[in-house]
């Protein structure tokens, strides 16, 4: 009950104080005059901001739409490769088939997750490998596709059930 009456009393005064603000502030600006072109002023203010944003917002734009054209005309302009020339040994050059050319990053990274391993895994491996958790999914990857098994089984890394 103390509490509330005191609560009750600081409202009081606050009110009070909110009040005579408010009258204080009413007989100051009875005192203020205002221009007679103040909205033309105003209306003309404002005409410049929205000139000034759209030139602001256009400068990039442009220099965007500059910037690709510059782009594509230097890819167009760029020479056709070179063909390698034809090596000058007698011994025939081995190409490696479809399935012995080492995956790409990104597919050796699918790999590793079509086994259903998952990202706590790699970073298992990362540690033993002591690389990037990315490369050691990739690494992990090439394994897979391999048919070879993955190192960490006493360390925890296991295939999720799908």
């Amino acid at each position: 009950m103390v509490n509330d009456r005191g609560n009750d009393r600081a409202n009081e005064r606050a009110n009070d104080w909110e009040d005579g603000l408010r009258r204080e502030l009413g007989l100051a600006v009875q005192d203020v005059q205002a221009r007679e072109d103040l909205l033309g002023v105003v209306r003309e203010g404002g005409r410049r901001r929205v000139r000034r944003r759209r030139a602001l917002t256009a400068v990039p734009a442009a220099g965007l739409v500059v910037g690709g054209a510059v782009w594509a005309g230097v890819a167009r302009t760029a020479p056709a490769p070179v063909a390698p020339a034809t090596p000058v040994t007698s011994a025939p050059v081995l190409e490696p088939t479809p399935s012995e050319a080492p995956l790409s990053f990104e597919v050796a990274i699918q790999v590793f997750y079509a086994h259903h391993y998952e990202y706590d895994d790699a970073e298992i491996l990362a540690d033993l490998w002591q690389v990037d958790v990315s490369e050691a999914k990739a690494k992990a990857g090439r394994l897979l596709d391999d048919g070879q098994p993955l190192p960490g089984a006493e360390l925890g890394v296991s295939p999720e059930s799908p």
